[in-house]
């Protein structure tokens, strides 16, 4: 797929508002409560987006305990940096992934909330998590499940054949392409990781009006970077069509469910 994935100029503000609360947030809340069982004195965040999980990071870790959360995206890293600025005890860093530039060892647990789906080499980005990780050291991440069980996305999806039905723009099903266990499972194991755990989660997400879901589903996500290269003058019109089907489906303030995949590995 080559989509853009780029979330630069004004898509971070979408996605944070409009996306933040609808999609993200829940999410952030499971992964914080799975982070505070492990009680970690060391943590590193990888593909933070805005820091819809960051937030959480300093008030369910021990005091002291050191906290870095990293993004490839520099639009991305900058707006999470000045919302949270009132997060002293976080340094935010931009960084690769896959070529984390951290020493050997160096924290006790590093987690993602969907960022893996878009690691080119997954197998080479957890070998850099395993390599940054202390012995016995977590890596928790959580993944979309098949694009059919969160409607919410595949409607997007449903829309983009209708306005596209040849070429159809791809970026949803690149967001929900990591979904096979077997395949999650196999990765890690190449990367040397061991005691795997990967679970289904279901959460319900909500949006305060079918406008504000529409906005950014289009608008907040690197989809507005395909259609503005393609068709900008119908972005509008797409935008408008989305809110209609979620007013019908949900109606005007909606709540939608969602599904993931939460994995757990550990460092030998």
């Amino acid at each position: 797929m080559d989509e853009n994935t780029s979330f630069s100029g004004t898509i971070p503000f979408n996605y944070d508002n409009c996306l933040g609360p609808m999609l993200f947030e829940p999410f952030a809340i499971i992964m914080s409560q799975r982070i505070k069982a492990l009680a970690p004195d060391s943590i590193l965040e990888i593909a933070c987006g805005t820091g819809r999980l960051t937030k959480f990071l300093p008030k369910i870790l021990r005091e002291g305990a050191r906290v870095i959360a990293t993004d490839l995206n520099p639009a991305m890293i900058d707006y999470a940096r000045h919302k949270h600025l009132m997060l002293r005890d976080v340094a935010f860093f931009e960084a690769n992934a896959q070529a984390l530039p951290f020493d050997d060892g160096l924290v006790e647990c590093i987690v993602s909330q969907f960022g893996v789906m878009f690691f080119e080499d997954k197998v080479a980005a957890f070998k850099e998590a395993y390599r940054v990780l202390s012995p016995n050291g977590t890596l928790l991440f959580c993944v979309w499940d098949k694009l059919s069980a969160n409607p919410a996305s595949a409607t997007v999806q449903d829309i983009m054949k209708e306005f596209f039905p040849e070429n159809t723009p791809l970026f949803m099903y690149l967001q929900f392409s990591y979904f096979d266990d077997e395949v999650i499972r196999f990765d890690l194991e190449q990367a040397g990781f061991e005691k795997i755990k990967i679970s289904t989660v279901p959460a319900e997400g909500f949006s305060v009006e079918a406008a504000a879901a529409a906005q950014g589903m289009v608008y907040g996500t690197p989809l507005f970077n395909h259609l503005s290269d393609r068709a900008p003058a119908l972005i509008p019109a797409i935008v408008r069509k989305l809110e209609q089907t979620y007013t019908e489906k949900y109606g005007e303030r909606f709540a939608t469910p969602l599904r993931a995949l939460v994995v757990e590995a550990t460092k030998a």
